[in-house]
C-alpha cells in the first residue's frame, strides 16, 4: 500500500496531533467529538464533521488517498482548524474536569480569534 497524501494545511489538526495534544487518546476524543454533535455517529459518516461546525469555521476535511496493486483509493479525514481546537479545549476541560487539559487563557483565547481559521485559508479549500 502507497499513501500519496501531503501535508496538513497549516493551523489544523488532525485527529491524531490534536489528541497527543490534549492528552487523551484519539479514541476517547472521536466519541467525546461525536457525544457533542461535532462529528456524525453514523456508519456511513462517521466522523465526519456536522456542517454548522464546517461553517463556523471549527472542522474541515481533507482528502486523501493511497493506491493498491497501481489502485487509487479515495478517504476524506476530519481536521480541527485553531479556534475549533481551542473551543474543543476549553469546552473538554470543562466536562471532563482533566488537569492535564486546560481551558485557554483570556490571552490564548485573544491570540487563537486573531488567527485566520484554516477554513479562510486557500490550502484547505483546495
Amino acid at each position: 500500500m502507497i499513501k500519496l497524501n501531503g501535508p496538513l494545511p497549516t493551523g489544523c489538526h488532525c485527529a491524531d496531533s490534536a489528541s497527543a495534544l490534549l492528552g487523551i487518546s484519539k479514541r476517547a476524543l472521536l466519541k467525546k467529538m461525536r457525544e457533542l454533535g461535532w462529528l456524525h455517529s453514523g456508519q456511513k459518516n462517521k466522523n465526519m464533521p456536522r456542517s454548522n461546525y464546517v461553517q463556523r469555521g471549527y472542522l474541515t476535511t481533507q482528502e486523501r488517498s493511497f493506491a493498491i496493486n497501481g489502485i487509487k483509493k479515495r478517504y476524506s479525514v476530519m481536521l480541527l482548524t485553531q479556534i475549533g481546537f481551542a473551543v474543543l479545549q476549553t469546552t473538554l476541560a470543562k466536562q471532563m474536569k482533566n488537569p492535564q487539559i486546560k481551558p485557554l487563557t483570556e490571552q490564548q483565547a485573544q491570540k487563537t480569534k486573531a488567527q485566520p481559521s484554516c477554513k479562510e485559508r486557500e490550502e484547505c479549500l483546495s
